[in-house]
C-alpha cells in the first residue's frame, strides 16, 4: 500500500503540474525534455556525492560496473520506446477526440500483459486476461462520449499503446534480470541521459522555435524547477513500482490511480459524473479486486471459474487460492479433492489394528486363568 501511494502522489501531481504548464506552452516533447535532462543533472550530481547509489556493479558478486556501450545497449530500447509512445500519443489527440483517445489508453493493462507473455514476464492464463478485459471494459465505459475517429489518429494511439507494453516489460525485464545490479536510480542513470538526446534531436526537428530564454522567463524558473523534481521523483516511484512488483501491477496501480483523482475531485472540488460513469469505475474496481484474488492462484480459477471462484472465495473462504495444498497442472479442485480422499482411503486400509501385536500366548493363558473354577 504505501509503495502504491508513493507512485500515485507524484503521477498525480505531475499530470495536475503539466495540465497547468501546458495551457501557456504547448510544447509537450520540449517540457519533456526537460524532465529527462533534469533527471540526468540530478542523478548525476548524486553520484559525485554518493556514487555507492547508483553503482552498476557489485565487487562482492564479482559484478563489474556497466560499460558505455553495455548501457546505450540496455538503455536504447526503452528510451527510444517511451520516446515513440510520447510523439505516437501527442499525434493522437490532434485527430481523436479525448474521450475515444481515453477508450484506446484504456488497453495499457491489456497490452501490458500481452506483450509480458510475448517476452516471458508474464504467463499467460485465461483468468486473469478475464479480470484485465473486465477492468478494461470499465474504463472504456466511463470514458463513452464524443466519438471523433480518424484512421491515422487511431493508429498513432495504437502505437503509443504498444511502446508503453513494450517500455514497461522492458522496464521489468531489465529491473529484475540477474546479470545486472540496476536499482531505480542506477536505472535513471542509464536511461534519462538516452532519452534526453533522443527528444531533443526530435524537439530540434520538429519543434525548433518552441523554445527560447524568453519563453522560460515567462514560466518562471522556480516553476520549471520544481516541475523538474516532480518528475524526477516520478521516475524513481515508477522504476521502484516495477522492479518490487511487475510491469502489469504498474499498469494496474495506474488505473486505480485515475479513480482515485477522479474520485478526490467530486469530494474536494465537487466535480459531476454521471450514472454510466459510475458503473464504469465500479466495474472496473472490481476487476481488480478479481485479479488480486485470481493472480494468486490463476490455474485453480481457470477450472472453476473467476466469477463462482471469487464469490466462493469472499463469502465463505471454502475456496482459497493459496491454500498449501499444491495442484498438478490442469488438474481440477474435485480432481484433487478425489485424490485426496483415496489417499486417505489407503492409509486407513493399510494399517494395522492395535490388538495384531499382542501376543496371542499370552491372551489365550489369561483367558484360561479366567475359566478356571478358584478354590476356597
Amino acid at each position: 500500500m504505501a509503495l502504491e501511494i508513493h507512485g500515485i502522489c507524484p503521477e498525480a501531481t505531475m499530470i495536475i503540474f503539466n495540465a497547468a504548464l501546458l495551457q501557456g506552452f504547448r510544447h509537450p516533447v520540449w517540457l519533456t525534455f526537460w524532465h529527462q535532462s533534469a533527471s540526468t543533472v540530478l542523478i548525476l550530481l548524486l553520484k559525485l556525492g554518493r556514487p555507492d547509489l547508483v553503482a552498476t556493479g557489485d565487487e562482492k558478486e564479482n559484478r563489474p560496473p556497466l560499460a558505455m556501450m553495455e548501457a546505450l545497449k540496455l538503455g536504447f530500447p526503452v528510451a527510444a520506446a517511451q520516446c515513440v509512445g510520447l510523439i505516437a500519443g501527442n499525434t493522437a489527440v490532434m485527430y481523436l477526440s479525448v474521450s475515444f483517445a481515453q477508450m484506446v489508453k484504456a488497453w495499457t493493462p491489456a497490452m501490458v500483459y500481452a506483450v509480458g507473455c510475448v517476452v516471458g514476464t508474464q504467463q499467460f492464463s485465461f483468468a486473469v486476461a478475464k479480470t484485465i478485459l473486465t477492468i478494461t471494459l470499465g474504463l472504456m465505459i466511463t470514458s463513452i462520449g464524443e466519438i471523433k475517429f480518424d484512421w491515422y489518429g487511431f493508429l498513432m494511439q495504437c502505437t503509443a499503446l504498444l511502446s508503453e507494453g513494450l517500455r514497461i516489460n522492458l522496464l521489468e525485464i531489465l529491473l529484475k534480470s540477474a546479470g545486472y545490479k540496476l536499482n531505480p536510480l542506477s536505472s535513471i542513470l542509464i536511461f534519462a541521459p538516452i532519452a534526453s538526446v533522443i527528444l531533443l534531436l526530435i524537439a530540434i526537428l520538429t519543434d525548433g522555435d518552441g523554445i527560447s530564454l524568453e519563453v522560460i522567463h515567462g514560466l518562471g524558473e522556480l516553476v520549471l524547477i520544481a516541475n523538474a523534481l516532480v518528475a524526477f521523483s516520478l521516475n524513481i516511484a515508477i522504476y521502484m513500482a516495477i522492479q518490487l512488483a511487475s510491469g502489469l501491477i504498474y499498469a494496474l496501480a495506474g488505473v486505480v490511480k485515475d479513480i482515485s483523482i477522479i474520485m478526490g475531485s467530486v469530494v474536494v472540488m465537487g466535480s459531476s459524473v454521471n450514472l454510466l460513469q459510475v458503473v464504469g469505475y465500479a466495474l472496473a474496481i472490481t476487476g481488480i479486486q478479481c485479479y488480486g484474488v485470481v493472480s494468486k492462484s490463476p490455474e485453480r480459477f481457470d477450472e472453476s471459474g473467476v466469477l463462482w471462484g471469487v464469490v466462493q472465495h469472499f463469502r465463505d473462504g471454502k475456496f482459497q487460492p493459496t491454500a498449501a495444498t499444491p495442484t498438478k497442472p490442469g488438474q481440477s479442485i474435485g480432481a484433487m479433492q478425489e485424490e485426496d480422499d483415496e489417499e486417505m482411503q489407503n492409509l486407513k486400509d493399510n494399517e494395522e489394528p492395535a490388538y495384531l501385536e499382542v501376543d496371542m500366548d499370552v491372551v489365550k493363558g489369561t483367558k484360561d486363568a479366567q475359566l478356571r473354577p478358584q478354590s476356597r
